[in-house]
């Protein structure tokens, strides 16, 4: 199937971006370089990497899942 922009568009995460998932399923690196929405509209993308898209919207790194919290000095730590 092509890509289009709505397509992407359309399965982007609650806060309007994309999951480093996302950006793997279609191939590309992370961070995506400038201009990767652009180049990725009109290229096939089989049925499986789509589906891997969409799914990948709420698939998050688990480095970024972590809780901010203060210790006993009040410096910030983070729970995993």
């Amino acid at each position: 199937m092509k890509l289009t922009t709505e397509m992407i568009m359309d399965h982007r995460t609650a806060k309007g971006g994309w999951t480093n998932a996302q950006f793997a399923a279609l191939g590309l690196e992370v961070p995506p370089r400038h201009g990767w929405l652009r180049r990725l509209v009109g290229t096939d993308v089989t049925d499986q990497q789509w589906r891997e898209f969409v799914a990948g919207a709420g698939v998050y790194a688990p480095e970024f899942n972590r809780r901010k919290r203060r210790d006993d000095h009040g410096q910030g730590t983070f729970d995993l």
